[in-house]
């Protein structure tokens, strides 16, 4: 990129050259049809710069089709019966996803996706919450608004708000995870900010549970007695940061 960036700056012409035989389309450089083309300072000075590495392009174009040919056999196969390995279709499934998360990484679409994903993990967990601990639901209220029962309360915009931001601190967590002490100050404000309201420091136990329950949903075998343990571990020591602000430190 830098070459051709100098192949440019050196002859203005380099920045769009007349159609010919060596003109290329954006189509052509991946197969390498055609290379992408730089002109020189004369008709008969030209470089050719290919978008790419030839080798990645036609291993990457092969794997495409391989995987096109291994898809199309099973589901040939499980149309007749055949029970596939669990393993077989987790990789289908994670293979294609993968690729769909690629080509729409760059797309506002894709943030969609994910903003969408994270907010049926919210609901999930908010949901499971009120059925474990049902009395708090009076502790949410919003413009003196109290909500009639959780269906009404998991529709509203100021709750799905308030979740948005648990999961924040969880993902603050998750990042600073090997120093959860640079944390300590801020989760004990949240603390007090939720004594103040009115809230038991035991009740972030059915938030903990709520939020295993969904992670266990969503990830389902992923969900290992590691992983558990391993979130179970964070989470525990989030909520041993906030209960400073119950004890007043």
């Amino acid at each position: 990129m830098l070459e051709s960036h100098l192949v440019m700056i050196r002859g203005n012409n380099g920045l769009k050259p007349k159609d010919n035989e060596f003109t290329s389309k954006p189509w052509h450089w991946p197969i390498n049809f055609q290379g992408l083309r730089f002109s020189g300072v004369n008709d008969t000075d030209f470089r050719v710069y290919l978008l790419g590495n030839p080798v990645i392009w036609w291993l990457n174009l092969l794997s495409i089709a391989l995987y096109i040919l291994s898809a199309s056999i099973f589901a040939v196969a499980v149309q007749r019966g055949v029970h596939l390995p669990v393993k077989v279709e987790g990789l289908l499934w994670d293979t294609l996803l993968r690729l769909c998360a690629w080509s729409l990484a760059s797309y506002p679409l894709a943030r969609c996706v994910h903003v969408l994903g994270i907010l049926t993990l919210l609901l999930g967990t908010a949901y499971r919450l009120f059925d474990l601990e049902p009395d708090l639901l009076p502790l949410f209220q919003y413009n003196c608004r109290q909500f009639s029962s959780p269906e009404d309360c998991l529709s509203s915009p100021e709750f799905l708000d308030h979740i948005r931001k648990v999961m924040l601190v969880i993902d603050a967590a998750v990042t600073n995870v090997e120093d959860l002490s640079s944390l300590e100050e801020y989760l004990a404000g949240l603390g007090r900010k939720h004594r103040a309201v009115g809230v038991k420091l035991s009740s972030f136990s059915t938030v903990g549970e709520s939020l295993l329950y969904m992670l266990e949903k969503c990830l389902g075998p992923a969900f290992t007695p590691a992983t558990r343990a391993a979130w179970s571990q964070l989470y525990g020591a989030v909520v041993q940061a906030m209960s400073r602000g119950w004890g007043g430190e």
